[in-house]
């Protein structure tokens, strides 16, 4: 909401973290550089500093899809009447994720610290069900079909874009599967064949 002292219109984090949503998407390679310094300051601020910078944010999302206007609700479209468009068109928004999100990693943390800290979010928890749901709840290495859902492990087939992975970057696996692919090779290894779209072997 806009103050009096015409400061601008802060940002709320919620809206912090759609921006940074927004910067993954393929389609913001079209925005041009202008309003993507717009995007970025929005963002380093938490606020869109007058109407000029609010209009080229604006126009940012448009570039993207005209939608998400509405979904990052800017202050001038707070009104009543806006309530339920905002709310379907919000729900729309979350079907695309969880892998339009982004885990951020600790600094402070080792890679081991932030690793576990991730496999313990809820965004990681939203992935795996989501891989679950979409594949069916079966090892995709030998087909063992568990009674229960926690039996069965998620693997990594790479690691470099860990925390902001894809689909086809991760597989289905029983928990004897894994460990056996793990301990007949490296982390490497397992890159390497990935990079080279290969299957490794267990």
């Amino acid at each position: 909401m806009r103050n009096k002292k015409h400061n601008g219109y802060h940002l709320d984090e919620k809206q912090v973290v759609f921006l940074r949503q927004i910067k993954l998407i393929k389609e913001y390679k079209k925005v041009p550089p202008d309003y993507k310094g717009m995007v970025t300051m929005s963002i380093n601020q938490k606020k869109i500093i007058n109407d000029k910078h609010l209009n080229g944010l604006k126009q940012s999302l448009k570039k993207i899809d005209n939608k998400l206007v509405n979904l990052f609700n800017f202050p001038k479209l707070k009104k009543r009447k806006n309530k339920k468009i905002k709310r379907n068109t919000k729900s729309k928004f979350i079907k695309i994720r969880p892998f339009k999100e982004i885990y951020f990693k600790d600094d402070l943390l080792t890679k081991q610290e932030n690793h576990k800290k991730y496999l313990k979010s809820g965004l990681w928890k939203r992935k795996r069900i989501f891989i679950l749901k979409k594949r069916g709840c079966k090892c995709e290495n030998c087909g063992y079909k568990p009674k229960q859902k926690f039996e069965l492990h998620i693997h990594h087939r790479t690691y470099r874009k860990w925390g902001a992975e894809q689909q086809n970057h991760l597989k289905i696996m029983c928990k004897d599967c894994h460990n056996k692919l793990h301990d007949k090779y490296t982390v490497t290894e397992l890159e390497d064949l990935f990079s080279a779209g290969k299957n490794p072997k267990v």
